[in-house]
């Protein structure tokens, strides 16, 4: 028997999931999901962010699995305007808090929109001067990515190949 901690599903039974995930979950009208959505949301006034409390992605956003995917602010628009949100559409924060549901800080917009705000309130990457974990950003510890131009920190980047290498 395979060690608990390291169990992976077969393929089969991960496309079973999925299956199942899209017949219960798909199609269905958004309203289904409010209650349960609504139980995982820190309200507090109108003007004050609504933090998400449930489980988040690793950019910080909400995941809610909902017939529109998984991420809670985008289901939170969509319950506030009553209809599914335009396809390719991109949720905007005003408040620029990943976690923050509350439908008064989303706007729709586009991938353009996005990237103007991102510009405006320094977002942007090549602006940040550490990692995620603390290391400084600078030449010694600074590994570009030959495929994509994009930099990682080293320190973490030789953490993650040795891990990896340890997993084959």
């Amino acid at each position: 028997m395979a060690d608990p901690q390291h169990w992976k599903p077969t393929r089969e039974q991960a496309q079973g999931w999925r299956k199942r995930y899209e017949q219960n979950i798909k199609g269905r009208p958004l309203g289904d999901f409010a209650e349960a959505f609504w139980s995982q949301v820190d309200r507090g006034s109108d003007d004050a962010c609504w933090e998400w409390r449930g489980g988040v992605d690793r950019d910080g956003y909400g995941r809610f699995r909902n017939p529109l995917g998984r991420r809670a602010h985008r289901y939170s628009l969509a319950l506030s305007l009553g209809e599914p949100l335009p396809k390719g559409a991109v949720v905007r924060h005003a408040c620029d808090n990943p976690p923050c549901v509350n439908p008064a800080h989303l706007s729709i917009g586009t991938d353009r929109d996005n990237f103007v705000d991102m510009i405006r309130h320094n977002r942007q990457a090549w602006s940040l001067t550490h990692c995620p974990h603390g290391h400084l950003f600078d030449e010694a510890n600074t590994y570009i990515r030959p495929s994509t131009g994009g930099r990682e920190c080293r320190a973490c980047w030789k953490r993650k190949r040795s891990n990896s290498k340890e997993a084959a």
